[in-house]
């Protein structure tokens, strides 16, 4: 076929729609041209994007039945699977995770394309005036991407066809191909990897904001689920000491009769017994309230509130620590200072005020840009004549040069940068903030903590006197050297010291755990693991 053949020597008859129909070889033709590049940037976009493992567990759908005998270690667990607050967080660290993606698509691969059909009818000056009428269709499509280096990559694929309706030109149709690369690389403003990449490392740390959030509402969740079992605790064992307290009223009621019939005793004292067997009776059913609502309560924290558990029997199997532990203000502060999920999120609001800054300071600068492209174009009366010359290279064209940008007085960026510093210095005095939090939250906890065991230990010394006490009276009142009043205080004076050792004990248990939560590290003292990333540094 000859290249360059006239309009004397080709005749195209007008189809019903040529147009059309040459528009879409031309598109076919233009997909092949750029199929190839597609795949080498999807493929470097998909390698250039690291995987994010997930660090939290899902929450699990199905909870089985509570069991006969029921561990603090079974509840945290339970908790942990079911507790509302902390699938909720959950869900946050997931958007957080996807915002990351967001921050990296700004890197993606577009994929761009156009068509377009016309005609005009163009004046010739003459005399006299003739005209030009023509009937067009173009075709283009092509890839666009920004490097994170501040590097721009465009591939460019194109394809005209025109005919001249007054078979003027010397080529009729013609066929007009072209591809086209081109390449801009921000040298200043926005150039450099750290800089484009800032929203990216921004979009890391919220994330390790929304995971330290997590483990604050576990520890926080978990927290109040032992509080909750050492109070049922301490409810069932203060309902039992109430029964026991009935009990013992019951038996002096009978002893006080017993007297009152043998004539030792007036009946005001068997009036007192039974009235204080009765009171004691009022004290169980708000005794039994009690610990129907603290049930209530840890059941709801585990998650597993509802018409089957309401009614569940279990038994809580684990006893409050033996006292002993030992630490230092200055101690706590350390482990804090590593673990407490507030103060990273602090030192993370920092990180990323520092990104921020560093940015809205790049943001100043003029935007000085290289850019460069080069063209290859064709021509024919047919379209693989245009792509024959692409394909051999015969008509190139390159163009490369500097663009400058500058607004003045630049207010705006100016501005952003301003308030980036600011901002960097609330981090600042918030981080001072929450460390001035912590510091009291542990001294309040080590004194609780301390409070608790001396508590104990006067506790202890003031049930074994009630013990004593009691043993007098009732060899006492045995004697008739003492009334059912007398006996009736003894016993009321040794119940309210059990419950008094008792409550001592699980309220040692939950400033031990407070404290645990004061120094951040509840979760490891718990046997419970969440699996943590490293901040993304500034220069990233």
């Amino acid at each position: 076929m000859n290249k360059r053949r006239g309009p004397h020597m080709t005749r195209h008859p007008e189809g019903p729609n040529p147009v059309a129909v040459r528009t879409k070889r031309h598109a076919c033709a233009v997909c092949g041209l750029v199929v190839g590049l597609a795949c080498l940037l999807c493929t470097a976009a998909a390698g250039a994007r690291p995987p994010h493992d997930a660090a939290l567990p899902e929450a699990v759908e199905g909870v089985p039945a509570l069991p006969a005998r029921l561990t603090l270690q079974e509840c945290f667990l339970r908790a942990l699977a079911a507790n509302k607050d902390i699938r909720v967080a959950q869900l946050r660290t997931e958007s957080s995770e996807a915002g990351i993606m967001q921050a990296e698509g700004e890197f993606d691969v577009n994929l761009f394309a156009e068509a377009g059909v016309g005609r005009s009818d163009t004046p010739v000056a003459g005399v006299p005036v003739t005209r030009t009428e023509t009937s067009d269709a173009d075709v283009s499509m092509g890839l666009r991407r920004r490097m994170v280096t501040g590097t721009e990559l465009e591939l460019r694929a194109s394809s005209r066809y025109m005919r001249d309706r007054t078979h003027t030109s010397v080529l009729n149709p013609q066929y007009s191909p072209g591809v086209t690369l081109g390449i801009s690389q921000d040298l200043l403003k926005d150039g450099g990897v750290g800089i484009n990449r800032t929203q990216v490392t921004i979009a890391r740390n919220n994330l390790l904001v929304t995971e330290e959030g997590f483990r604050d509402t576990a520890m926080r969740t978990l927290l109040e689920v032992e509080e909750a079992y050492w109070d049922l605790t301490y409810a069932l064992a203060d309902l039992e000491v109430r029964r026991k307290e009935r009990d013992s009223a019951d038996r002096l009621v009978k002893r006080a009769e017993g007297r009152h019939r043998a004539g030792d005793v007036a009946l005001i004292e068997v009036t007192r017994a039974k009235a204080r067997a009765a009171s004691r009776s009022v004290d169980i059913v708000s005794a039994e309230n009690r610990v129907s609502q603290t049930r209530n309560r840890l059941l709801q924290l585990m998650g597993v509130l509802d018409g089957a558990s309401e009614s569940a029997e279990f038994e809580l199997v684990d006893a409050p620590p033996d006292v002993g532990f030992r630490t230092t203000l200055a101690d706590a502060l350390a482990v804090a200072a590593q673990e407490r999920p507030d103060y990273r999120q602090a030192n993370l609001a920092i990180a990323n005020a520092d990104l921020t800054e560093r940015h809205a300071e790049n943001q100043r600068l003029p935007t000085l840009q290289a850019f460069g492209e080069y063209s290859l174009a064709g021509l024919g009366d047919d379209l693989s004549d245009g792509t024959g010359d692409i394909r051999d290279g015969r008509y190139g064209s390159w163009r490369a040069g500097l663009r400058v940008e500058w607004p003045f007085p630049n207010r705006s960026a100016r501005a952003r940068h301003r308030i980036a510093v600011i901002q960097r210095r609330i981090a600042l005095v918030q981080q001072a903030d929450v460390l001035e939090q912590i510091t009291r939250e542990i001294a309040d906890a080590l004194e609780s903590l301390r409070a608790a065991e001396a508590r104990i230990t006067r506790a202890v010394e003031a049930r074994e006197l009630a013990e004593q006490l009691l043993k007098a009276e009732e060899r006492s009142f045995d004697l008739g050297l003492s009334d059912a009043l007398d006996l009736l205080s003894a016993q009321q004076d040794l119940a309210a010291a059990e419950r008094d050792e008792i409550g001592a004990r699980t309220d040692y248990a939950s400033a031990l755990a407070a404290l645990y939560r004061a120094q951040g590290d509840l979760l490891q003292r718990k046997g419970v693991a969440l699996i943590a990333r490293e901040p993304a540094a500034a220069s990233e």
